[in-house]
């Protein structure tokens, strides 16, 4: 949820208790675009009783401000309905992280140009072929990363052969 939202453009994951021992879990340190100042987000993952879904605002309050900065709850329905893309850049990071010492900044703006109307991922793959598929694939992800390049599809379909991307 943290690596597929284009509006954040950094986050720390560094957990901490809201209000002393057995108190909720900060889960995250987030900085949006839009945001400065940043906010954390909490994860709900208690062990709440069935309809007992205020465990984490009690903790918090509502309105929860924690060194200043807001605290969003991200309910358990709210992750669910985040499945695909989660499952989607489950599949992405790791080339972002193992090809991220080795960027081709040639055959990123190479794709860049390419994606002047949307492409499937295999058509991206397959006019790039002089390139090694994984370093295409690595490309094309740390374009979609830093929001040069976007896929609707990432959001709703597993990633596939068939995704589409196109560039901003």
């Amino acid at each position: 949820m943290v690596e597929a939202n284009p509006a954040i453009e950094t986050f720390t994951e560094r957990p901490a208790r809201v209000a002393g021992p057995g108190s909720a879990m900060i889960d995250f340190w987030i900085r949006l675009r839009d945001a400065p100042a940043g906010e954390f987000w909490l994860i709900e993952h208690r062990d709440a009783k069935e309809g007992d879904d205020r465990a984490v605002e009690e903790d918090t309050g509502s309105d929860s401000l924690l060194h200043g900065l807001p605290v969003r709850v991200i309910h358990q329905s709210e992750l669910e309905a985040w499945r695909v893309p989660i499952a989607n850049w489950s599949r992405i990071v790791p080339y972002l992280v193992s090809y991220r010492r080795f960027r081709t900044p040639v055959l990123e703006q190479a794709i860049v140009v390419y994606l002047n109307e949307p492409r499937a991922l295999d058509a991206i793959v397959e006019r790039f072929s002089e390139y090694d598929q994984a370093s295409v694939e690595a490309s094309l992800f740390a374009l979609l990363a830093s929001g040069r390049v976007v896929s609707p599809d990432i959001a709703v379909a597993p990633l596939s052969g068939a995704t589409s991307f196109q560039r901003v």
